[in-house]
């Protein structure tokens, strides 16, 4: 996702910054959702569920924006490897 953001498409971005530690916060919850309840491999939608929460907090205008990410940059940019989380995050924020 960080070559998304690195590219010349200006996005809005939300009222909150992604820390560090929310980043690794993100990737720890995702191993937990696969050990405790999928099958142990880190799925599309256990990261979607992590990106969702630690993006749009309170303010409801980060939905729109994460909307706009997901089909501005994401969507557009969707590699096979890519279409999975992008399926599953807009699935979330539907």
């Amino acid at each position: 996702m960080v070559r998304h953001l690195t590219e010349s498409k200006k996005i809005k971005s939300t009222a909150n910054v992604l820390s560090t530690a929310e980043a690794i916060s993100l990737l720890t919850n995702s191993m937990s959702l696969a050990g405790s309840f999928g099958d142990g491999e880190i799925s599309d939608a256990d990261l979607a569920a992590g990106l969702q929460g630690a993006i749009v907090k309170e303010d409801s205008k980060d939905s729109k924006v994460w909307e706009e990410y997901l089909e501005n940059i994401m969507k557009k940019s969707a590699e096979k490897e890519w279409i999975g989380l992008y399926n599953e995050c807009r699935m979330l924020n539907g």
